[in-house]
This record gives C-alpha cells, sequence and structure tokens, in this order.
C-alpha cells in the first residue's frame, strides 16, 4: 500500500512537472509579461538611480526578459568617474531561469497527496499569492545584478577596481539554486496554513 502511495505521488511530480515546463515554454513570455508592472514596481522603490522599463522580446524561438533603465542623475563609479544622467543601459535574462521556480512550486503543490479536492483548491490559492513573492524577490534583483556586472564591466574598463554590492552576492545565490529554494520554501508555507497532512 505505501509503494503504491509513493509510486502515484512519483507519477504525479513527473506528469506535472512535464506539463507545467511545456506551459513554460509556450507560455512563460505572456506570463512576464502580465507579471511587468508587478516587476516594475518593485525596481523604483529598490533602486531610485534608475527609471526600468520592462519588456518581454523573442530571440531564436527563446523568451528574453529585458530591462532598459535610463540614469536619473550622474553616477559614480569609482575613483571620481561618472557616468552621465540620462545614459541607457540594458540586460537580458531567460524567462524560462525567472519561471523555473514557479514550476518547481506549482508541481509540487499540484503532486503533493491530499485527501479533499477542497485541500488542493486551497493549496494552489495560497501557492499563487506566493508565486508573486517569489518572482518579486527573485527576477527584479536578478535584473538588478546583470546591470551591476555591466556597471562593474564599465569600470573595469576605465581602469576602475568597483566594489561589489551585496545584490551581486544575491544574482549568485539565485542563480545557483537559491531560488529554486525559495520555492521549496514557499511550498512549505503554502501548506502549513492550508492544514494539509502528509499522506505518506
Amino acid at each position: 500500500m505505501r509503494c503504491n502511495v509513493f509510486t502515484g505521488f512519483a507519477a504525479r511530480v513527473t506528469l506535472s512537472w512535464l506539463l507545467l515546463c511545456a506551459m513554460g515554454w509556450w507560455y512563460g513570455g505572456e506570463l512576464m509579461t502580465l507579471l511587468i508592472p508587478w516587476l516594475e514596481l518593485i525596481l523604483r522603490h529598490v533602486d531610485n538611480d534608475f527609471t526600468p522599463l520592462v519588456s518581454v522580446s523573442a530571440k531564436q524561438g527563446d523568451s528574453l526578459l529585458q530591462l532598459q533603465v535610463r540614469l536619473r542623475h550622474t553616477l559614480e563609479i569609482g575613483n571620481g568617474r561618472q557616468l552621465p544622467a540620462g545614459l541607457v543601459l540594458m540586460v537580458k535574462h531567460h524567462v524560462l531561469h525567472d519561471i523555473a521556480p514557479l514550476i518547481v512550486e506549482f508541481t509540487l503543490l499540484f503532486s503533493w497527496p491530499i485527501r479533499y479536492w477542497r485541500q488542493r483548491g486551497l493549496i494552489l490559492l495560497y501557492g499563487v499569492v506566493a508565486a508573486f513573492f517569489i518572482i518579486g524577490s527573485t527576477t527584479p534583483f536578478v535584473l538588478l545584478g546583470l546591470l551591476e556586472i555591466q556597471l562593474q564591466e564599465l569600470a573595469f574598463q576605465a581602469g576602475i577596481i568597483r566594489a561589489e554590492p551585496m545584490i551581486l552576492q544575491w544574482l549568485y545565490f539565485c542563480e545557483m539554486g537559491g531560488n529554486w529554494l525559495l520555492a521549496a520554501l514557499a511550498v512549505v508555507a503554502c501548506l502549513a496554513p492550508a492544514n494539509v497532512k502528509k499522506a505518506l
């Protein structure tokens, strides 16, 4: 009996993962387009040096999240060197990388063993709320981290060693699987208030 439960759980995980990956591949760009106002809201509050403009573009079948910023004022990059106000900088990031933690989250929420469909609906509702937290705490900061790398390169070309800000550490954390960890923690948070008991 216990073996059947594990087999069913594994089958649900596999099926959910494949379906959500396919949906992410085909509709990830549309999903991120819907989330652009949320991303820009966070970017405006996090960094006042730039005027952000987020968009989604396609290149060779891949959807790319694009951040274009315009400097609101001169920005010092070190040793008295400054970038002029009005300078436009741009970075891009693969949409699939941004929605991967959401795929992890909803794979687990769709697959988790439950007794009643009402519980499933409840944890999925919590999951939608958690998805805004996951995207909001990863994607804008990854984009800002990529922008900081560009500033680091500009400083290096000018012979300046620019100190690494904390945003780069968060970028490394997210890109090395930290965003998946956040997704797993979000699943735990979604299951707890729904009072779902493991059937394993």
